[in-house]
């Protein structure tokens, strides 16, 4: 799937600054949602280590974050709808949320993954015959729509294309379990 133009993404500086305490080792991340592609007012990126971070009106943002495991980040709008999804993994340099990182955070069954096997799991899904049909729909919905209302159990769309993406996952897990 092509990647988002260079045009809309902000010019941000890399941050990977590692920080440590008792308890956690997360690292300051930087990034941008793509506002072509995900829509809202006054949005948030929601962080279990920083839940409250504000996308400037380009889309740039400065979080907080995991640095040794992969982990699920959320945007949410001003009235706490949730728009977008992606999946930050350790190393990653930018974190980017559109309708690519949306749909794969969808698929994401990882849990926290290194590096190297976050990176493999995230290529995967984009070879599953379910994944083009699904980013299609994120694509076309979620600048108009909070992902809170596409995603729904009601909305038999979406469940029927995430139930395809689910049994293909399973059946690639059935063919890799020993016997």
């Amino acid at each position: 799937m092509p990647e988002p133009p260079a045009a809309t993404a902000p010019k941000l500086e890399n941050k990977s600054e590692v920080t440590q305490d008792k308890n956690n080792q997360t690292r300051t991340r930087n990034g941008y949602v793509d506002l072509n592609e995900i829509g809202g007012e006054g949005l948030t990126v929601v962080s279990v280590f920083k839940p409250n971070t504000s996308v400037s009106p380009d889309g740039s943002f400065d979080t907080i974050v995991s640095a040794v495991g992969a982990q699920l980040v959320m945007v949410t709008d001003k009235n706490k709808e949730l728009r977008a999804t992606a999946i930050s993994l350790p190393e990653d340099k930018l974190l980017v949320f559109d309708a690519k990182s949306t749909t794969k955070a969808s698929m994401w069954i990882g849990g926290s993954a290194t590096q190297e096997e976050g990176e493999w799991a995230l290529a995967l899904m984009e070879t599953y015959k379910c994944y083009p049909n699904l980013y299609a729909y994120m694509k076309s919905n979620l600048k108009q729509k909070s992902l809170s209302k596409i995603t729904n159990f009601s909305n038999t769309e979406y469940m029927n294309l995430q139930m395809q993406c689910a049994n293909e996952t399973l059946e690639l897990i059935k063919t890799k379990m020993p016997n």
